[in-house]
């Protein structure tokens, strides 16, 4: 598909840099705002017109008719260049329809990312751990935009993109990461003052907070999972309601989705304050296998669907597994709340049961989690790494007894088992031949190989007795993920110096 064909193409972004106002091509159908205010001759150069440039003036286009009589452009700049915007956001909804599938999908063309390649790159990595997006009525939808655009459609497109973006390097991919996320964050915020919520536009901030997540944007990412949640209320995609089958299933696994990614930027931001997203009640559906959801138009036969009070031993979906996981990282991360005192010992205990009970079903069911670096497992063992973290801290701060308890025994046991499973996998995958590999790892799956290389340096320091734990597994991983996740890069120094002090 050209992904230009039969859409108004106004230069919406420019990947020039501002201090370089080179003119487009093609001229502004009609003058300036100014020039013909003031009856000057206006040469209808974009982004700004020689003589608005000459002055150093705000250079306005109105559009064309046939794109919409009441909508104005103006240029403002950006990290990503010169960035045009509505000047009136008093539109109507086909203007706001034209002007953002006006605005994506030549910036996708521009970066030489096809249509389909993105969606290929996007429901072959992304998707498998975060499956909250229904393919098929996707791609029906993004075929549908050349004759019936959609803001929230465009949009989400561009974030699948902003997410899978290959370029010929590190450089050439960083440059148009950076140029993308400026217009990601500008549609999202934009999309909600003038047309409000809508599940589409959920989904485009949940995949916005994932890549604000994985580049190390952990504040940002904070603020963005905030707001799904928010408008994900406004919704009501904390309930169930009466729509159709696939449909209900979409919400369900959108808000899950929120969850999960609402548990683990907590994680990597270490904040106290309470979720955006509260643990949802027991009998809270849990979602269906993929391949289901995607053959059945209703609810298709078989057992009851699972929810929250399913019992670990019972086979389920990758991504249930993940929202299972997330649910005892919720436990954990609560405990957090709790004063130092028998309850919270006992609470530690509890969950530590928990845990067990629920990774000894999880790894049977997942023999070769290896090979895909599975998101469920990595985040039920970065679950365990900050459980028994927490344990031997607590303890640690209220005991000075010149021997170790039982209970901080077990943790470091505990810890150093997990770090060992987490260098295996990362063994496993390592060894795997270029082709086989994914290019693109699981987030939860790169948090958890951070987290544990840093746990393996905190019990090197002097609770492992013996020698060290080698850390080099791990960091070839964070490394390879670097490219996509540049937040494994914050991982990084410290097993540097480790492993030269180790040498």
């Amino acid at each position: 598909m050209n992904p230009t064909a039969n859409f108004p193409s106004p230069r919406t972004i420019s990947s020039t840099p501002s201090s370089d106002k080179t003119a487009s091509d093609s001229p502004a159908p009609n003058a300036c705002q100014k020039c013909f205010n003031q009856k000057r001759k206006c040469d209808k150069q974009i982004p700004s017109c020689s003589r608005c440039l000459r002055t150093n003036s705000e250079c306005n286009y109105q559009m064309s008719p046939e794109f919409s009589s009441g909508l104005l452009l103006s240029t403002g700049t950006t990290g990503a260049g010169n960035l045009f915007v509505p000047g009136d956001f008093r539109m109507h909804s086909a203007d706001i329809d034209r002007f953002t599938v006006g605005l994506v999908m030549p910036t996708l063309a521009e970066r030489g990312q096809p249509v389909e390649a993105v969606l290929e790159d996007y429901f072959t990595y992304i998707h498998t751990w975060l499956a909250t997006i229904h393919e098929l009525n996707f791609r029906s939808r993004v075929r549908s935009l050349q004759h019936t655009p959609h803001a929230e459609t465009a949009l989400i497109l561009l974030a699948m993109s902003l997410l899978t973006v290959q370029g010929d390097g590190a450089y050439s991919r960083d440059c148009a990461r950076s140029a993308m996320y400026p217009l990601v964050s500008y549609l999202f915020s934009s999309l909600q003052l003038v047309r409000g919520p809508s599940l589409e536009l959920v989904q485009a901030g949940l995949l916005l907070a994932v890549y604000e997540t994985g580049v190390g944007r952990s504040q940002a990412a904070f603020i963005t999972i905030g707001t799904c949640a928010r408008l994900g209320h406004i919704l009501q995609l904390n309930v169930d309601i009466e729509t159709t089958w696939v449909i209900a299933e979409e919400r369900r696994r959108v808000w899950l989705g929120i969850y999960m990614m609402d548990r683990l930027i907590h994680h990597i931001t270490n904040i106290t304050a309470a979720h955006a997203v509260e643990d949802p009640p027991h009998d809270f559906k849990l979602p269906i296998d993929d391949q289901e959801w995607y053959d059945h138009t209703s609810q298709p036969p078989g057992p009851i669907q699972p929810s929250f009070s399913t019992p670990a031993h019972i086979p389920l979906s990758y991504f249930a597994r993940e929202i299972q996981a997330s649910r005892i990282l919720s436990e954990v991360q609560a405990l957090s709340t709790l004063k130092q005192s028998d309850s919270l010992h006992d609470s530690i205990d509890r969950t530590v049961a928990l845990l067990m009970h629920f990774m000894k079903y999880l790894f049977q069911q997942t023999p070769e989690s290896w090979k895909v670096m599975c998101g469920a497992n990595a985040i039920a063992m970065l679950t365990s790494l900050t459980l028994h973290r927490k344990r031997l801290t607590s303890i640690s701060k209220h005991s000075h007894a010149p021997t170790r308890s039982n209970k901080q025994e077990q943790s470091i046991l505990a810890l150093t088992s997990t770090i060992n499973m987490v260098r295996d996998t990362c063994i496993k995958f390592d060894a795997r031949s270029q082709k086989e590999k994914l290019r693109i790892l699981p987030l939860p799956a790169t948090i958890c190989v951070g987290e544990a290389a840093q746990m393996a340096i905190w019990l090197n320091g002097g609770f492992v007795d013996g020698p060290p734990i080698d850390v080099e597994p791990l960091r070839r991983i964070l490394e390879y993920s670097m490219p996509v996740w540049s937040l494994a890069g914050d991982y990084l120094p410290g097993l540097v110096v480790t492993a030269a002090d180790h040498a």
